[in-house]
């Protein structure tokens, strides 16, 4: 039962773990022994979502263990139940943390993405100024030269018409 417990486990392809779950099937077939461990398979087969083998881990037990000792199938039937519900628990646990794995990535994008919108808008907003600056430059230096323009053409001619009055 370890063996079959660290060798699922382990296991990377689906075809692996079948073979596995069918070897100690066929070895609790043949020695009735090994489904005294029934709890610790069955949380294995769980854990992959393979329910027809669990069954049959099941049906086997009942039938191999049934008329010889009720006490052996209760305790099994309860450890069964335990590894059920822890692995259900564990599957809610694995749903809970994949939630919130990509809640922080969802996070973390939104901050990067953020913190290049707020670069965009500090650059445009540095532009902006830069621009009106060189906008106020030009008015100031437009009315500065009307001004002074027309204030020196008009001393001109005054400066004129008053020789050619004296």
């Amino acid at each position: 039962a370890l063996l079959y417990a660290c060798g699922n486990s382990l296991a990377r392809q689906e075809w692996r773990k079948r073979g596995f779950t069918l070897i100690y099937l066929i070895l609790s077939f043949i020695c009735p022994q090994f489904l005294l461990f029934t709890p610790l398979v069955l949380y294995g087969i769980l854990r992959e979502q393979r329910y027809v083998p669990a069954a049959a881990l099941g049906v086997l037990c009942i039938w191999r263990y049934g008329p010889v000792s009720p006490a052996v199938v209760c305790l099994t039937a309860v450890g069964s139940m335990v590894a059920g519900l822890l692995q259900y628990q564990t599957g809610r646990y694995l749903k809970l943390e994949e939630k919130f794995r990509k809640t922080r990535d969802d996070g973390e994008e939104k901050n990067l993405l953020m913190k290049e919108k707020n670069q965009s808008i500090l650059e445009k907003q540095d532009y902006e100024i830069y621009t009106a600056t060189l906008r106020e430059r030009n008015r100031i230096a437009r009315e500065i030269h009307d001004n002074v323009g027309h204030m020196l053409s008009r001393a001109i001619l005054m400066v004129g018409a008053m020789k050619a009055v004296h």
